[in-house]
Formats: structure tokens, C-alpha cells, sequence
């Protein structure tokens, strides 16, 4: 399109006739615009569960790029990491089943006593320290799954592991919480 045909098609846009239309329409993209945390947790668009999921999947990346030696992409996860709880964890809509009271609370420490930890263990290029760090994560992990009554989500311990562990036989010591089983097993 032509510089001339789209000054034609904007004065058409904005012609007095349509000046009420454009207002509407502004205000309309002005409202989709507010602040997710404004808004109560049963209208936000993102599940916990989902962005949970994103959670697994950088630090499973954290885990692959330190055995690579790619330290400058572990760091680079672990700052990802971060602002997935400090934004989106903090507005999404809570999980149906299961305890929820905590989850702020725990995602609040994790983020400020655990993530520190590990992206400074990170920025020494240390993997023994790396290694520790990651451990020390992955359990936080696993307790609050364990407090979330979803002990069956496992987060390993191991650098480069899967996340989840679906090898997992059993959930991690110390916990009471069952195993769901398969629905083909509830038949039997």
C-alpha cells in the first residue's frame, strides 16, 4: 500500500462520523490492558498448573546447561525463573484440587531464599556448588508438591534430569501422600 493510500484510509478512520466508534474502541483496548494482579484470581487467563509446568521446564534447563558447561544459559534460566514468580505465578488462578492456602507464601520464599541461592552457584561456574544448589532447589520443590497433596509430581535431584521424573517409583521420603493410580488399575 501506498504512503498516500494509507493517509486516505486513516482520514477515513478517523472521520467525524466515527470519532464515538474509535473512542469506543479505544476504551475497550484501554480495558484489556489492566493490571492482571487488580483483577481477582477467577478471571485471569493462566492456571498455576501451566505455569508450573514452564517452572519445570527452565529449571530441567538449568540443569542440562550447567552439565554442558553452558553456565551463562543456567544464569540466564534461573533470571527467567525468577520473574515467572515474581509476575504470572503471583496472577494465576489457583488449582481446583487440592490445598492452595500456601502457595503464595512458598512461591514468595522460594523466590527469595531459594533462587538466590542457586543463581549464585551459577555465576561461580562451580558445578559441585551447582550441583548443591540444585539439590537444595529440587527439594523445595518436591515440599511444596508434597503440601500441595501432588507428592507425585517428583522434581529430581540430578543435573540434566527430566522434570517431572515419570521413572519415579515412588514419591519422595518422608511424605504420607498416595500415588494416584491409573484409572485401568481401579478396574481391577
Amino acid at each position: 500500500m501506498t504512503r498516500s493510500a494509507l493517509r486516505a484510509t486513516a482520514r477515513e478512520f478517523i472521520h467525524p462520523n466515527r470519532i464515538p466508534t474509535v473512542a469506543a474502541f479505544i476504551a475497550i483496548l484501554g480495558g484489556c490492558g489492566r493490571n492482571a494482579t487488580t483483577e481477582p484470581r477467577s478471571i485471569r487467563s493462566v492456571d498455576y498448573g501451566e505455569e508450573m509446568s514452564l517452572v519445570g521446564r527452565r529449571f530441567e534447563l538449568v540443569g542440562k546447561a550447567v552439565t554442558s558447561d553452558r553456565f551463562e544459559l543456567a544464569a540466564f534460566e534461573i533470571d527467567e525463573l525468577g520473574e515467572i514468580f515474581a509476575g504470572a505465578l503471583r496472577s494465576a488462578n489457583l488449582p481446583k484440587e487440592g490445598p492452595t492456602a500456601h502457595l503464595d507464601s512458598m512461591a514468595t520464599a522460594f523466590a527469595e531464599q531459594v533462587l538466590p541461592g542457586l543463581a549464585q552457584a551459577a555465576r561461580t561456574r562451580d558445578r559441585k556448588s551447582v550441583e548443591e544448589a540444585f539439590e537444595h532447589t529440587s527439594e523445595a520443590c518436591n515440599d511444596c508438591h508434597q503440601a500441595s497433596k501432588k507428592a507425585f509430581i517428583v522434581v529430581p535431584h540430578r543435573l540434566g534430569a527430566d522434570i517431572p521424573d515419570v521413572a519415579a517409583i515412588s514419591p519422595p521420603k518422608n511424605t504420607s501422600i498416595p500415588v494416584p493410580r491409573a484409572s485401568h488399575d481401579l478396574d481391577k
